[in-house]
This record gives structure tokens, sequence and C-alpha cells, in this order.
């Protein structure tokens, strides 16, 4: 028979945590309770229970302990000098302890664990945005790319088509600013693109300040109404990372600092940001001076859980973008006062820059690009269509499949370029490659890849292993000239 002391061994030893309360006082704990809450058994004997918990969960405690509320519930817990800790305690039908009345807890560590499931719903969440971003980025890109074509067109042959002076400045005026709106609708897709990308692990060298410009052109419209905006980008050297998860973290803290602020006082207000390189080290600070933080929500700015109110930037946030920094070798930090704004500084490993970079000037335009023989493949057949309107090309053909360009190439024909849309229905441009490869070697060089920004794994590694050149939708006339004689 199980002697008492047996028993005692066996909740000393236990994996969870147990207590017992009389009067809402510990009477009882053992190892385990104690040292999650980092103390020992012997200092909780008389302590009250309450003051170990966070004020927002003491009624709900309250509760339990007189048999009012859910028997298995979640609690948070403080733990000195300025951590918590989640425990999802259930109550003990213990009716005496010693003689007299008592309540027993078992009490369960779930910190990590909670941690982890509000990572993984995030992150989740943001793959849901970013496949939805990524999807109407490619469905903008492929109608913009033979607006901005058309209307380059247009910019060019309107001179010699109006006789008027008056009145081709004004449709000249009118198509420049037809084509800086599309350009601005280029530089929202483009953002969008960048946030959006599947590979996120993917680490190369990039430069901090293009990636702050995107990152406030995503939060513009949060900043604009709250704060005026300062920026003294200095230069810097590059840094090896990743462009969608280091945009992350500026348009986190962006907001942050955005949403620290009221709106409808922007004039009150200024977020600033600056960068610059301090030693081997690109260094980026981003400013406000609204109402600043707390000294006890400042201890837990970059914990996974801290409360906060909902609907406000931050928490989850401010935590994944300072584990995405630490992973990339460097360090984010915040200052702040009440009263007195607040200042994020992120500080990451700047790549140094060989002697020699090997940049080439861009390749000259040879003045008989009219009679380039041109193969456009898209199944977009208008993006050909406003090519061959910019480029003046007189042997320009179309095909709008990649059966048909097999076909095509299958008859003998003679191209000097083949642009080639990577992402298409049923054959692939991945697809046409390799048949061009197989069946005629050589000419698989001149293919030049179009993409509206969707990869899909294949796409990506296809991508990264061939040499060919890239033409990002929706792209400018001058760049495919450029690519045009880099290619013959």
């Amino acid at each position: 028979m199980a002697k008492p002391e047996d028993f005692v061994r066996l909740i000393e030893g236990s994996p969870d945590g147990v207590a017992i309360v009389r009067d809402g006082r510990y009477v009882y704990a053992n190892r385990t309770w104690a040292r999650t809450l980092e103390t020992t058994p012997t200092a909780l004997l008389g302590r009250v229970v309450l003051d170990d918990v966070l004020p927002e969960d003491r009624e709900r405690l309250t509760r339990m302990i007189a048999g009012a509320e859910d028997p298995t519930s979640e609690f948070a817990f403080s733990v000195p000098p300025d951590a918590r800790v989640f425990l999802q305690l259930t109550a003990l039908p213990v009716t005496e302890w010693d003689g007299l009345p008592a309540q027993g807890f078992i009490g369960r560590d779930v910190t990590s664990l909670k941690r982890s499931s509000a990572q993984l719903l995030l992150a989740d969440r943001m793959m849901s945005i970013g496949t939805l971003a990524a999807g109407v980025a490619h469905e903008i890109n492929n109608p913009l790319s033979y607006v901005l074509g058309n209307l380059s067109y247009l910019v060019e042959e309107t001179p010699a088509l109006i006789e008027d002076e008056v009145a081709r400045a004004d449709v000249l005026e009118a198509l420049k600013e037809a084509h800086e709106g599309g350009e601005r609708v280029r530089r929202i897709v483009r953002d969008l693109q960048a946030f959006s990308r599947a590979d996120q692990e993917r680490k190369t060298e990039v430069n901090v300040n293009r990636i702050i410009e995107s990152a406030i052109n995503m939060a513009w419209i949060e900043i604009r109404h709250r704060a005026r905006l300062v920026k003294e980008l200095g230069a810097v050297l590059p840094v090896l990372g990743n462009e969608a998860r280091l945009g992350q973290v500026i348009l986190n803290l962006l907001l942050h600092a955005a949403h620290a602020m009221p709106e409808g006082k922007a004039d009150q207000h200024a977020l600033r940001i600056r960068t610059g390189t301090v030693g081997e080290d690109v260094v980026i600070e981003l400013s406000d001076n609204g109402p600043g933080i707390l000294p006890d929500v400042l201890r837990h700015l970059f914990d996974a859980l801290p409360h906060r109110p909902v609907g406000r930037s931050g928490g989850l946030g401010l935590s994944i973008a300072h584990s995405i920094v630490v992973d990339l070798g460097g360090s984010l930090t915040a200052e702040s006062q009440p009263g007195g704004g607040t200042t994020f500084r992120v500080s990451l490993p700047g790549q140094l820059e060989e002697d020699g970079s090997g940049s080439r000037p861009p390749a000259a335009v040879g003045a008989d690009i009219e009679s380039y023989r041109i193969l456009v493949i898209d199944d977009e057949p208008l993006i050909a269509t406003a090519l061959k309107r910019a480029l003046k090309s007189r042997a320009l053909s179309v095909v709008d499949s990649g059966k048909k360009a097999i076909d095509t190439l299958s008859a003998g024909e003679e191209f000097d370029v083949i642009f080639c849309d990577l992402m298409m229905p049923e054959l692939t441009g991945m697809d046409v490659y390799d048949w061009v490869k197989q069946n005629r070697p050589g000419v698989e060089s001149r293919i030049v890849f179009m993409t509206g920004g969707t990869f899909t794994p294949r796409a990506q590694a296809f991508l990264e292993a061939v040499p060919n050149p890239r033409l990002e939708k929706p792209f400018e006339v001058e760049k495919v000239r450029q690519i045009l004689a880099r290619v013959r």
C-alpha cells in the first residue's frame, strides 16, 4: 500500500506545478511551481496568490478560487524583475489541508506553446496576405505593361503628329501626367511584390535605403495624417539579408511610430527616419515625438505576447521584427521617456564592397534596333503590341501560348531575341526554354524572361539556375532596348 510520503515524492517530482491555497495565500507549493515563478517553495508560503498574477487576470482567479469559474483556465503570472509566464491552471478538488478548508491547483507552463501558436498564426496570416498581394500585383502588371508602353510611344510620336504648338504642348502634358500616374501604380505594385515574395529565407546584398523608401510607400496612408515625415538617408553599406523580411521590420516600426501619434495633428508631430554607417555597421534610427512609452511597457516591448489594445500595431509584430534583426546578426533597441517620444535603433552588419565591383556600363543600343527579328511569347497579346509600337520594330512576331511558340520555332524561323513570359497556362516559359535547349541548342541564350512578379518554388529555382536576362513587368522601353543590345 502506498504511503503518504510516496504521494509527497510524486507531487514534488511532478513536471507540473502544484499549489495549495487557503484564504488567498499559499500554504504549499511544489518545486516546479516555485521554479516557474523563479523563487523557492519556502518563499511562497503565506504569500498572496493574486500578487503574482497580472492585474487583468486577478478577478478571474478570484472567481476560480471561490469555485465560480471554469475549473481549467489560463492566467498570466509576473516573474521578477519584469518577465511573465502563462500557466494553465486546473482546480483540484481539495477540501482541506492540515484539517482546514483549502483549494488546490495544478499549473502547467504554456508560455512557449502560446508564443509559438501566436507566431504560427501570424505567419499563416502573413502568408495568406502575401499570396493575395502577389496575385493582385501579377494581374495589375500585365495591363500596366501595355498602358505604360503605349503612353511612352505616344509621348515620342506626338510632336510629329500635332503641328499646332499650343495643342501639342497640352497633349504632351496630359500624356506625361498619365504616364506619371502609371509610374506611381508601378511603384506601388513593386512594393507589394517586395513584401509578398515567397523566398523569405533567401539572403542577398540589399540596400536598406531602398527598402525604407518602399516601406514608407506602404505606410504612407497611416503616416500622412499623423506626422510630418523627415528623411535623412545617408550613404550606407549593403547588408546581407532578405528584402521582404527587412521590409517587414521597417514597416512594423513605421506603423508603431505612426500609431503613437493622434490623427489630424500632423503639424504638431514629426516622424524622423535616418540611416548611416557606424564603423562597419549600418544603423537605422526611427524617432517620433509622440507620448512615449511607460517603463513597464518598454521592458516588454519586444516580448512575443505583450498586453496592448486590440487594433494597435506592435505586439507580436515588434517581437517578430526583433527576431528578424537578431537572426541577421544585428540588434533592435528602443529608447523612450513618457512625454518625450520614442526612438527605435536597428543595427546590422554591413558588407564591405570589394575593389572593382565588376559593374559594367549599360550596353550601347545599336541604330539597327528596328530591324531586329523579335519573337514575343505572352498570353497577353497587347503587351507585344505595345512593345512593337514602342520599339518601332518591323520584324516582331507574336504568339500567345507556349505551344504556339514551339510550333513557330519548330518551323525553323530565326529570331535575334525571344521575349518569353515566365508564367503561362499549359506550357510555361520554363517548358519553352527546356524544349529550345534540347531541340534548338544555342537559341536558348537569346531568351529574355518576362515576369509579372508571381514565382512558384519551381520558377524561383529556375530563374536562379539560368543566366538569361529577366524583364520585370511593367517595363520601361529604355530597359528593353538595353536588353536587346546585350542579348543579340
